[in-house]
């Protein structure tokens, strides 16, 4: 049981630290998609919300497919 729960601890680590990386990434995105498109009407906060909500909604649908193989 000690085991599991250190496999466990490690597990919930690296999945913190890869959220905030993939946290990170989208942010800049959303930044670099306000420079190059300035006249689009989104803000850098209305951007993200969409890249966001856009890569939930992948990851989603990934889980699904794989649950039907």
């Amino acid at each position: 049981m000690e085991e599991q729960n250190r496999i466990d601890g490690e597990i919930q680590e690296d999945s913190s630290k890869v959220f905030g990386q993939r946290e990170r990434q989208l942010t800049e995105l959303a930044r670099q998609w306000k420079v190059v498109s300035p006249h689009g009407g989104q803000s850098v906060y209305t951007a993200n919300d969409e890249i966001n909500g856009a890569a939930f909604d992948g990851n989603h649908r990934a889980k699904g497919l794989l649950g039907d193989q």
